[in-house]
């Protein structure tokens, strides 16, 4: 009979990346005793934490995983970001700009003194 602490182990080394929930939702454990499961296979170093990004078989995988990931959502991701704070001609940002003309953010600078009631 195979343990809980080897079904943990060999979903997670399944998978490129591994979540907490999908290891809830596949075995029906609680958190906490998933968590005691996890706790050891870290500490023993048959997988690796990437706090923020979840459960991998080893480093490698992460590093593969990154790739990927960057590769697909970086670009991407990027681009919003340099069109969302894109400098006008003037040299100031674009969302700063929209935000001061903002009715909310006008009655707060009425408040301050920077602008005229």
């Amino acid at each position: 009979m195979i343990t809980l602490k080897e079904q943990v182990k060999q979903i997670i080394h399944s998978q490129p990346i591994t979540l907490r929930r999908e290891i809830i939702s596949q075995l029906h454990v609680s958190s906490k005793t998933l968590t005691h499961y996890l706790h050891q296979l870290v500490r023993d170093g048959e997988v690796v934490l990437y706090r923020g990004r979840g459960y991998f078989k080893d480093d490698s995988a992460y590093d593969n995983w990154h790739t990927d990931n960057r590769r697909r959502f970086g670009a991407k991701a990027g681009a919003a970001l340099r069109s969302r704070t894109c400098k006008q001609s003037s040299g100031e940002n674009a969302i700063f700009n929209e935000c001061r003309q903002s009715g909310a953010m006008q009655r707060v600078l009425i408040v301050y003194g920077r602008a005229s009631a």
